[in-house]
């Protein structure tokens, strides 16, 4: 009997210790959890150079000239 009660007993304090915790850091730090809308987050994409009729090599080109990563 002394067993089955050390295992609920080590069971039951394991899991109230990490419900705890849980609790306490979802108040404190549980940013971003939201999903919304794109519209909500940018007015749209700003473009610092429009070009127009570009050939193959052209758009090649420019690619490799404006486009960066972020």
């Amino acid at each position: 009997m002394d067993i089955l009660a050390f295992i609920i007993a080590a069971g039951l304090g394991f899991g109230l210790s990490c419900f705890l915790f849980a609790v306490l850091l979802t108040r404190s730090n549980d940013i971003g959890n939201n999903v919304g809308e794109a519209s909500r987050y940018t007015v749209g994409i700003e473009y610092d150079i429009i070009t127009n009729n570009l050939s193959d090599a052209e758009v090649k080109s420019f690619g490799r000239g404006y486009i960066t990563e972020a």
